[in-house]
């Protein structure tokens, strides 16, 4: 007979290649959607680096001066409300 017959594929067959190669396509898409959150997450912890780095020297300035009783004693008054014995603090209300 003929050699040329074509195989006639199961359609079981066909189905299963289409399905896994749905499944691939679904993962494919879901591994760049994971991607570019880390992405983003990546950059936003990067900047947060930066901005601590740059806090981070500042603070060394800080603690590398000559000025360390005036910056003790600016903290005391400014965020601790601390004042001296003697002295008279005057708190103005109006709101101006």
């Amino acid at each position: 007979m003929g050699k040329n017959r074509k195989q006639k594929t199961n359609p079981i067959v066909k189905l299963c290649l289409m399905v896994f190669t749905f499944y691939i396509v679904v993962c494919l898409v879901n591994s760049q959607i994971d991607i570019s959150k880390k992405r983003d997450e990546l950059e936003s912890i990067a900047e947060k680096i930066s901005i601590q780095e740059v806090e981070n020297k500042k603070l060394e300035r800080i603690i590398n001066s000559d000025k360390d009783d005036e910056y003790i004693e600016k903290l005391a008054r400014e965020k601790l409300n601390f004042a001296y014995p003697d002295e008279k603090i005057y708190i103005d209300i109006s709101g101006n």
